[in-house]
C-alpha cells in the first residue's frame, strides 16, 4: 500500500508500479526514435532523458537518485571519452555560460560564512551537476537538426505524462493533479508548461493536416493538465511569456485579433471542463482568486514570508547568509518582519530572485541576472526566426514562474535556460 496524502485523504501511491511503467514509455521511443534516425548514442541517451524530466519524480531508485540523473551520469561519460578520443571541437555560447559559472563560484565562497555548510555543500553540488546539464544541452543540440529532435522528444514526452495525469487526478478525484504522492503539482507543471510552449515550433515542422492536427490536440491536453495541477504560477508564466513575446514579436507570433479569438476559445473550452465535471470547484476557486497572492495560501502565505526574507536581505546585503541557507536562517528573521504566529518556521523563500539575493547577496544577484540579461539580448537578435521565438517563450516562461517559486535546482529551469542559450548559436550557424 501507498503513503497517506493529508491533502486528499486518498492513497494516491495505489497505482505505483503501473504509473512507474508508463512513465517510462516516452524514453523507450526517444530511443526508438534515435536509432530509425541512426543518431549518436551519446545523443540518443539525452533524448531518453529529456523525455523523462516531466515525470522524474515517478523514477526515484532507491538510492533517492533518479533515472533521469543516472541516464545523465551516462551520457556525460560517453560524450566525454569520445570528445577526448576523437578530438572533437565544443562549441558553447560562451558569455552566458561565463556568468553562469562565475555565480556558481561565488555559491561556493559562501560556504565559507554559511551557518550550515552541509545545506551549503549539498546546494552546491546540485548546482554542479546541473550546470553538467546545461553544457551538455549545449554540446549536444548544436544543429537544428539535434535542436528539432530535442523540442519532438520533450513535446511528445509532455504530451504522453499530461495524459497520464489526466487519468490518475480524475480517477483518485485530486484536488491538485500529480502523478505521485512524491510530486510537487508545481513542479510538474512548469515541466508540462515547457512542453506546450514547444507547440508553435512543432507546427512548424509539420505540413499533413493529421499531423498538424495531433500537434494541436496534444497540446490541448498538455494545457488540461496544467490547468488541473492548480499551479497559479504556472498559469501566469504562460501568459506572461506570450504576452510578452507577442510584444516583441507581433506578427512572428500571433495577430492581436487572433490572440483575442483564442482567449474566447480558451474560456469555453474553460466552461466545457467545469460543466462535464474535468475541472472541480478548487481549481475555479484558485482561478478566480488569482489576483489575490493570499487568497488560498493559509500557513504559506507567500507575501508573509516575502516579508521574512526581506529582512535577511537587509541584514546580510552584500553577501547573504550562505548557498541553501535561508530555511535554516528564516526563524531568526519572523519577529524582526512582524510575522510571528502568522507564517511557520523554517519556510522555502517561493521565490528564485529572493532566495538568490538573501543566499549569496548582491554579488550572487548580479551574477545571476547577468547571465539572463546575456541569453535574453542574444535571442532578442533573432527574435524573426521560430526558433529564436521558442527560446523567449522558454526564458520569460521560467522567468516568471522564478517569481512565485525556488526553481534552481529543477531541471525544467535549466532545460529552458539551456535550450534559450544554445538557440542563437544554431541559428548563426544555420546562417554561415
Amino acid at each position: 500500500m501507498g503513503k497517506w496524502n493529508p491533502s486528499t485523504g486518498l492513497d494516491v501511491s495505489m497505482p505505483l508500479n503501473l504509473i512507474r511503467l508508463l512513465a517510462l514509455a516516452p524514453a523507450g521511443g526517444a530511443v526508438w526514435l534515435g536509432i530509425i534516425r541512426k543518431l549518436s548514442w551519446p545523443f540518443i541517451g539525452f533524448l531518453a532523458m529529456l523525455s523523462m524530466i516531466p515525470s522524474q519524480e515517478v523514477t526515484v531508485l532507491s538510492s533517492g537518485r533518479t533515472l533521469v540523473w543516472a541516464l545523465g551520469v551516462g551520457v556525460i561519460g560517453v560524450w566525454s571519452l569520445q570528445t577526448l578520443t576523437k578530438g572533437k571541437v565544443v562549441r558553447i555560447a560562451g558569455r552566458p555560460l561565463v556568468l553562469i559559472v562565475s555565480w556558481i563560484c561565488w555559491c561556493a565562497i559562501s560556504i565559507f560564512w554559511a551557518r550550515d555548510e552541509a545545506a551549503a555543500l549539498s546546494g552546491l553540488l546540485a548546482l554542479g551537476q546541473l550546470l553538467a546539464f546545461f553544457v551538455l544541452i549545449q554540446v549536444l543540440v548544436a544543429t537544428d537538426d539535434a535542436l528539432r529532435n530535442a523540442v519532438a522528444v520533450y513535446f511528445w514526452a509532455s504530451v504522453f505524462v499530461a495524459a497520464l495525469t489526466i487519468a490518475v487526478s480524475l480517477s483518485l478525484g485530486l484536488r491538485r493533479a500529480f502523478l505521485v504522492d512524491q510530486q510537487n503539482p508545481n513542479a510538474l507543471a512548469r515541466a508540462l508548461g515547457v512542453g506546450l510552449l514547444m507547440t508553435p515550433l512543432m507546427l512548424r515542422g509539420v505540413s499533413r493536416s493529421r499531423l498538424r492536427l495531433s500537434v494541436v490536440g496534444g497540446a490541448a491536453a498538455t494545457a488540461v493538465a496544467i490547468l488541473l495541477t492548480g499551479s497559479r504560477g504556472s498559469w501566469v508564466g504562460l501568459v506572461a511569456s506570450i504576452a510578452t513575446v507577442w510584444l516583441l514579436v507581433r506578427s512572428g507570433l500571433m495577430r492581436f485579433r487572433t490572440a483575442i479569438l483564442l482567449g474566447i476559445a480558451l474560456l469555453f473550452g474553460l466552461v466545457a471542463l467545469y460543466s462535464s465535471g474535468i475541472v472541480g470547484d478548487y481549481t475555479i476557486r484558485r482561478i478566480i482568486t488569482l489576483p489575490s497572492i493570499e487568497a488560498t495560501s493559509g500557513w504559506s502565505g507567500r507575501t508573509r514570508i516575502w516579508s521574512v526574507g526581506w529582512e535577511m536581505v537587509k541584514h546580510q546585503p552584500f553577501a547573504g547568509v550562505g548557498l541553501g541557507n535561508f530555511p535554516m536562517r528564516f526563524d531568526e528573521y519572523i519577529e524582526p518582519a512582524g510575522q510571528v504566529g502568522a507564517v511557520d518556521t523554517s519556510r522555502d523563500p517561493h521565490n528564485t530572485f529572493l532566495s538568490v539575493q538573501a543566499e549569496t547577496g548582491i554579488v550572487g544577484s548580479v551574477l545571476f541576472l547577468l547571465s539572463w540579461i546575456a541569453i535574453f539580448f542574444r535571442l532578442v537578435k533573432v527574435r524573426g526566426d521560430p526558433r529564436g521565438v521558442l527560446g523567449l517563450l522558454l526564458l520569460v516562461f521560467i522567468l516568471a514562474t522564478g517569481m512565485s517559486g525556488t526553481i534552481i535546482y529543477m531541471k525544467s529551469y535549466w532545460l529552458s535556460i539551456g535550450l534559450a542559450a544554445t538557440i542563437p548559436e544554431v541559428i548563426r550557424r544555420d546562417a554561415a
